[in-house]
């Protein structure tokens, strides 16, 4: 893990956690599926003050599209978040799903915030998504395995 709270929340160290992340990626270019890089990589994504980026964002709504018009079913998944300044939606595609971990703490306060996030590559060349949601201390967290990863920014 490298800008997950356990790393940005230690004491003087989230720059330095954020610059190891940075080189990940940069060194698994040509492992990541190109919209999953496009966002580990770009310079707006992990920035709060950026309105299409998914940070403080509340979940509206997830929704899972399973497909049964092959023999072998495939999952698809899109969640849709309003974003943190209220001025849009922003909508997190993954085409193909391969496996997920969906985890909530206590239900009463909903997810509450979209915190932390960071991509992964799986040792299958899968990209793995792990997503924080927070209020006063975790409430949820998500792992999602897919074969890509697409945002789309809707302003209101």
């Amino acid at each position: 893990m490298y800008i997950l709270s356990e790393q940005l929340d230690r004491e003087g160290t989230g720059s330095r956690d954020f610059a190891r992340y940075q080189a990940y990626v940069s060194d698994n270019r040509s492992a990541f599926p190109l919209s999953a890089y496009s966002l580990a990589s770009s310079t707006w994504y992990f920035d709060s003050r950026d309105h299409r980026a998914p940070h403080d964002g509340r979940l509206l709504s997830l929704r899972l599209i399973e497909s049964s018009d092959t023999d072998k079913p495939t999952i698809s998944l899109e969640t849709h978040l309003q974003s943190a300044y209220q001025d849009g939606v922003i909508v997190i595609r993954y085409p193909r799903v391969f496996s997920y971990s969906f985890s909530l703490s206590d239900a009463s306060e909903g997810h509450s915030d979209w915190r932390y996030d960071e991509f992964r590559v799986a040792p299958n060349g899968h990209v793995l998504h792990e997503i924080e949601w927070w209020h006063r201390e975790e409430t949820a967290r998500w792992l999602i395995e897919a074969n890509d990863v697409q945002h789309e920014w809707r302003p209101s």
